[in-house]
């Protein structure tokens, strides 16, 4: 896609809120506020809320996916068992990184729902996660991983 086609779907995208709801129970998982994006492709969750609302288990295939990035769990709805994401450790702190085929979006403001298979079809702005600040700001980020077998 060229540079300019991506810069008017960034201008086209909203800053309203959005929920996320699990695709497959629509049971709610969070807020379009609580994702943020990390090295530009990975979209990680902020607010420890969510992370009741989902389960785990170890990833069949855990590996080293970057400079202290590690993939090592699943992530899934806790009411269904829908498949969200992947459990990734960044500098010693656990996110899960999601899916956004996973989920149905649905407009806080008019109740509008809209599912979209990749992270660029986003209607709503993502901002972006500096580890480092978040690591300051937050310093008792700290995520229990309770893997299933």
């Amino acid at each position: 896609m060229s540079e300019k086609r991506e810069r008017e779907r960034q201008q086209k995208r909203t800053e309203a809120p959005y929920k996320l709801l699990c695709g497959k129970c629509s049971e709610f998982a969070c807020y379009s506020t609580d994702v943020k994006v990390f090295n530009d492709s990975n979209h990680l969750i902020v607010n420890q809320e969510f992370y009741e609302k989902m389960c785990t288990q170890k990833h069949p295939k855990p590996k080293v996916i970057g400079d202290d990035i590690y993939k090592n769990g699943k992530v899934a709805c806790k009411k269904c068992n829908h498949d969200w994401g992947v459990i990734v450790t960044i500098s010693s702190m656990n996110f899960a990184v999601i899916k956004i085929v996973s989920f149905v979006l649905e407009k806080c403001a008019d109740r509008k729902r809209k599912t979209v298979k990749k992270w660029k079809e986003s209607p709503f702005k993502v901002e972006p996660l500096d580890i480092n600040n978040f690591k300051q700001q937050n310093p008792d980020w700290s995520i229990d991983i309770d893997y299933k077998q």
